[in-house]
């Protein structure tokens, strides 16, 4: 489900400090949903079930996107809003001007696909006993890390099985690097990614959840959303 939420701005305002935290805290208190309360895993990682945008200040609107493959988290979001008309932020209120349940904006065949991102994508490598590194479309491991992310996300939110997941292949069209400030409470983390676009090529079957649940790190954090602006249909001359 993908839903569009409109709110109304604050004195013309074009910026929410620590956007990512605050909305995650407003999402997980909707649905209960947080850290290692979820009933969804895989391979020992708790999977929350969204992703979102960064806002988008649109004169005296701010627009914010929300995908997740769930519909119940998608109904529980819609009808706190319904029923509460408020996002709560932080300490700051912002009253909903508009809300819209959006259509995929995938076609359901085509194996070739371009897509914006709504927020950075993020991609991080753990080597054990060392620090974590952030890495970019340049290294080897950059594909694998975000197919192993999808993997689970489909898997342990029961969308596919096992052997049903076939990898998707990434190339960039049109990128620039991305920093994102994340604080909770006193500890300040700072995200490096990219943003731009990108064409993706894989089956039907996984494309088609790519806008509910985001690419590479941090998705439930608001990070690695996309929006698919063209399917690419075989034989296109346009396509890569």
């Amino acid at each position: 489900m993908l839903i569009t939420i409109h709110l109304l701005a604050q004195n013309k305002q074009r910026h929410i400090f620590n956007f990512q935290r605050k909305f995650q805290s407003f999402l997980s208190s909707i649905t209960g949903i947080h850290g290692n309360n979820t009933p969804y895993h895989y391979n020992g990682k708790s999977i929350i079930p969204w992703t979102f945008s960064l806002p988008f200040f649109k004169h005296n609107l701010i627009e914010i996107k929300i995908g997740t493959p769930i519909t119940d988290i998608g109904m529980k979001v819609l009808e706190h809003l319904a029923i509460k008309n408020i996002v709560q932020l932080g300490q700051e209120q912002y009253k909903v001007a508009q809300m819209v349940v959006d259509k995929n904006n995938y076609d359901g065949t085509s194996k070739n696909i371009l897509v914006k991102t709504l927020s950075p994508i993020v991609v991080q490598h753990q080597v054990p006993s060392e620090d974590t590194y952030f890495l970019f479309p340049n290294n080897k491991l950059w594909k694998k890390i975000i197919n192993n992310n999808i993997k689970s996300k489909l898997l342990g939110l029961n969308i596919i099985g096992e052997n049903e997941f076939v990898p998707i292949d990434v190339k960039i069209k049109i990128s620039k690097p991305y920093q994102i400030f994340y604080k909770k409470e006193e500890i300040v983390s700072y995200y490096y990614g990219i943003a731009g676009q990108l064409y993706i090529t894989g089956e039907p079957h996984v494309l088609k959840h790519l806008e509910e649940i985001g690419i590479g790190y941090g998705n439930s954090k608001g990070l690695g959303m996309v929006q698919i602006i063209k399917n690419i249909r075989e034989g296109d001359i346009n396509a890569v």
